[in-house]
């Protein structure tokens, strides 16, 4: 998603701001070109030198046709360095590649920088971004799939099952709106921009929050398994729980925007490093630690339970639980490469074929989630046999697979072959 919102906002703010926040830091100023003359402030529309009392123009000391401007107030980790070289973050701009200068803001002015870009590379940025939003709507096609196979399978009907469901869904909201932001550009710089980001975020944060729902259900049935109480108050408290958390955060954020304006100002999504650190980075990453700390919890009571369960019920539980930790793994190893693409690449334009491939997985992460909960689970496969799925047949010869998430509960008295109907 990083790496996503950074093409955005490039290829959108050309000749506008583009803003990563950080510490303002000492700068080498003298040592920068000036765009213009004294006495003359930059034109940002025109891209020319404006003298103050606005009756004349010349061009700017930058021998470039495209450029686009820093303004250093929002980016303020951007800065001059020793050498005249100009510094954000991992980029390095050359001396006669940028200039300084100020422009007109409201009633006062501003201190920018206008930098030269290529644009042949930003042609090949605009071209992944048309590709990137094409395997996005793949992906969001596949998580539909899956959510209308749970629907048609009458045994996924359970807790764990329409918390499934509930994260696929949130996920599929998330990437339909992040493909919308990348195929339709224009959208970034309108009143459409800012309900986009908010939707965005409340279904990214819902997708994790009820991620971790689907592993405490796992943890419930191995761990807490003698807690009574009855299915109906337990799905009432895993919506509870993931309702309040996407609803708190996103309320926070909308305070937050309220007084220092963030969402859709420079992008559909946040403007600076350190607004998303906040407000992305560190739920996600307290959320993923959660599902971390509930697995090897659970994992090691498997392992340490000896007659408590059965054998066929051990093995279940234990099918179970590594079915939901592929998912969960698959959720959070790709969020981790969509931050380390951004920041270990060159450039927005990946320059390896690894981060090429990073960033199709990333945005293929609905056709992997479809192959974990469908087509590599031989129970799903038996529950299609000889269905009709859309225009398709499932093969009857899926009948005749091994199911190995059926238990066999002899010593608990249960008929031998159903299901454990809490966790499916």
């Amino acid at each position: 998603m990083e790496r996503t919102m950074a093409l955005v906002t490039t290829l959108a703010t050309l000749t506008l701001v583009l803003a990563v926040g950080g510490e303002l830091v000492t700068t080498h100023d003298q040592k920068a070109n000036q765009c213009c003359q004294d006495g003359y402030l930059v034109d940002g529309k025109q891209q020319r030198c404006l003298r103050t009392d606005g009756n004349y123009t010349t061009a700017m000391h930058l021998n470039c046709s495209h450029s686009y401007m820093i303004f250093r107030e929002i980016e303020q980790e951007v800065y001059v360095d020793e050498t005249g070289s100009l510094v954000d973050g991992e980029f390095r701009i050359q001396r006669s590649d940028y200039c300084a200068a100020h422009t007109q803001e409201g009633e006062g002015t501003q201190p920018v920088f206008v930098v030269c870009f290529n644009v042949v590379n930003m042609e090949t940025i605009a071209t992944m971004l048309v590709s990137k939003g094409i395997m996005m709507l793949i992906s969001v096609f596949f998580l539909l799939v899956t959510l209308y196979i749970y629907y048609i399978i009458p045994d996924l009907r359970e807790t764990q099952d329409k918390v499934t469901s509930a994260a696929v869904a949130s996920l599929a909201v998330f990437m339909f709106l992040l493909s919308l932001i990348q195929l339709w550009v224009s959208l970034t710089h309108t009143a459409f921009c800012t309900v986009i980001a908010f939707l965005m975020y409340f279904f990214l944060i819902s997708y994790f929050a009820w991620l971790n729902m689907v592993m405490a259900n796992v943890w419930k049935l191995t761990v807490a398994r003698r807690w009574k109480i009855r299915e109906r108050s337990w799905y009432v408290l895993n919506h509870i729980y993931a309702m309040t958390v996407a609803v708190t955060l996103t309320t926070m954020v909308y305070i937050y925007h309220n007084r220092y304006p963030t969402l859709g100002e420079i992008s559909c999504w946040f403007r600076t490093e350190r607004e998303q650190s906040y407000f992305v980075y560190l739920p996600l990453s307290v959320m993923l630690s959660i599902n971390i700390f509930l697995f090897v919890w659970t994992s090691l009571h498997l392992h340490a339970s000896g007659d408590d369960l059965s054998p066929d019920r051990k093995k279940s539980l234990r099918y179970k639980c590594m079915l939901y930790l592929k998912l969960f793994l698959l959720s959070g190893l790709i969020w981790i490469f969509e931050i380390l693409s951004f920041h270990m690449s060159e450039g927005l334009v990946p320059q390896s074929w690894f981060w090429i491939i990073v960033d199709a997985i990333n945005c293929l992460h609905g056709v992997l989630i479809f192959f974990v909960l469908i087509v590599w689970r031989q129970r799903i496969k038996r529950e299609l046999a000889n269905r009709w799925v859309f225009c398709f047949r499932a093969p009857a010869r899926w009948a005749e697979l091994k199911d190995d998430e059926q238990e066999h509960l002899h010593e608990e008295g249960r008929d031998t072959g159903k299901y454990d109907l809490i966790i499916k």
